[in-house]
Parts: structure tokens; C-alpha cells; sequence
């Protein structure tokens, strides 16, 4: 994938204008991500058309091909994440941006192509990266002991999946947001205008903080999920996620919320799942 193909639907970071150090440099490592992308999965592919799964050792399905687009997913996340941490000033707006760059991304790589307005918007850098490959090594079709395959056994995204990969490393850039506000001296202070410290003793409920943040995470929802849903509102929920005390009622309403989920492997949700430290 040559640095041409834009990273479409991802806004520039505010402030900045193309010709900007800053920018560039975030364009470059973006780019930089992209060839490695393109290398790894034409890689990956060539071993699957010379020995397929007696080489790799599992079905060819496109789930092998995810930790090639978490790589340069993440590469992508820091490059604008570092734009916009300075912007940050406390650890609810850090979790934020690191979301929205999250969304922002898997939307690039995974959207499918699509007509709006009369004009046709081109598939996300899955689908594109994948096609690319695939000429490139001549992939045609191969028969394994799981069946005959072709190129697009690979050419469905687990959006899912990779989208709950980048938020469990999402812990290296708050932990950067915690050390820039180290060298500056000063606490970040939340919406609730209490002080919360990098460390999880500095919170009340650091359990039942990772726990929500747990099960949001393997559902793919946002702070407004739980609104549409009948559960607390977005700032009850900023609060449990920052190891703040709230309600009995706010923590039933988290329970019935949650066991709204309609995913087979998730069951009910009760008030005495959730921990109370």
C-alpha cells in the first residue's frame, strides 16, 4: 500500500495544518505503517498459497491476518493520540481521545466501499490491502484439507475483535498522559472535580473501574450505550470508570444495562457481579 492511499474519515488534528512539522511527521509514521502493513500481509499470504494450514498450522480464515492491522492500527493511534495529548487535562478527556482515535481507525480499516451522494467512497484499508496482496502473489485459489480457498476467505474484517485488541493497549498512553502531567507537576482533575492519581490506590473502587471498562470493551460500546439502554447517564459512568463512588441505583442500572447485550456468549448482569472495591 503506497503513501498515496488516503486514511480516509480521519480528521486532521486540530490546530494543525498539512504543512506543520508536527504533521508531517505524524503523516510519515502513518505511511511508515502502511508499508509494513502491506509487506506483512503479502508475507502472510505467501506462505498460505505454498503450504497453507499444514504450514501455518489452523484454518486460513482472515482472523490470522488481524495482528498485521492491529500494528499499524496502533501506529496510527499514537501518531494522533501524540497530536492531541497536550490537549488533555484529565483522565477522562485522555480516555476519550484514545476512544475516539480507537473508533476513528477501525472505521478506516474495516469500512466496506459505499455510495453517498451520487459519488462512490472507497473500501477501508482492509479490504484494499488485502486485494493488493493478493495480485501481488498471485494468490488464485488452493485446495487445503479444510477446503478450496480463494482470496476472499481474508477479505472479511473482525471488526470486533480488533477493536477490543487496541483498547486493551490503550494502558501505554494513559500511561504517557500520566507522565507528561508528572513533568509538568500538576494532577489532573475529572468532571467530578476530585483529584485522580496515575496509581490505582489513589482510587476508591480501582476493581469495579477495570471491570466496567472490562465489559464495555467485549460488548463495543460508548458512554452513550448505556443511555439508550435505560442505565446510568455518561457521567455516572465516567465516574465508575474513574474508581468513583456513585448510587446503589446508578450500580442496579449498570447491571440492567449491561444484560441488555444481545452477544450468545454474555450472559445476565447482577448488582453482585459487580465489585465493590
Amino acid at each position: 500500500m503506497t503513501s498515496q492511499v488516503r486514511e480516509s474519515r480521519q480528521p486532521e488534528p486540530s490546530g494543525h495544518h498539512p504543512k506543520d512539522h508536527s504533521y508531517a511527521s505524524q503523516q510519515a509514521c502513518i505511511s511508515e505503517a502502511r508499508t509494513r502493513l502491506l509487506e506483512g500481509v503479502i508475507e502472510f499470504l505467501r506462505k498460505m498459497k505454498k503450504g497453507g494450514e499444514s504450514q501455518l498450522g489452523r484454518n486460513p480464515f482472515s482472523e490470522d491476518l488481524i495482528p498485521y492491522f492491529q500494528r499499524y492500527a496502533w501506529s496510527v493511534i499514537e501518531a494522533r493520540y501524540k497530536e492531541q495529548i497536550v490537549t488533555a487535562t484529565s483522565l477522562s478527556q485522555a480516555q476519550a481521545l484514545i476512544r475516539e482515535s480507537v473508533d476513528a481507525v477501525i472505521e478506516t480499516i474495516c469500512k466496506k466501499r459505499e455510495l453517498v451522494d451520487g459519488k462512490t467512497r472507497p473500501a477501508g484499508v482492509w479490504l484494499r490491502t488485502i486485494k493488493h496482496a493478493c495480485k501481488a502473489v498471485d494468490l488464485g485459489t488452493w485446495i487445503t484439507a479444510f477446503g478450496t480457498y480463494d482470496q476472499t476467505v481474508f477479505l472479511h474484517p473482525q471488526r470486533r475483535q480488533l477493536r477490543s485488541l487496541l483498547l486493551v493497549q490503550a494502558h501505554e498512553l494513559v500511561t504517557e498522559f500520566w507522565n507528561r502531567k508528572a513533568i509538568e507537576g500538576a494532577s489532573p482533575v475529572d468532571a467530578g472535580n476530585q483529584s485522580i492519581g496515575p496509581e490505582s490506590a489513589h482510587m476508591e473502587f480501582p476493581d469495579r473501574a477495570k471491570w466496567l471498562q472490562d465489559r464495555i470493551s467485549e460488548r463495543d460500546w460508548n458512554l452513550s450505550t448505556f443511555e439508550s439502554r435505560q442505565g446510568p447517564d455518561r457521567k455516572t459512568i465516567r465516574r465508575i470508570i474513574n474508581g468513583i463512588k456513585v448510587s446503589e441505583m446508578s450500580l442496579r442500572k449498570v447491571a440492567k444495562a449491561l444484560s441488555t447485550s444481545k452477544l450468545k456468549n454474555l450472559g445476565e448482569v447482577r448488582r453482585s457481579d459487580i465489585p465493590d472495591s
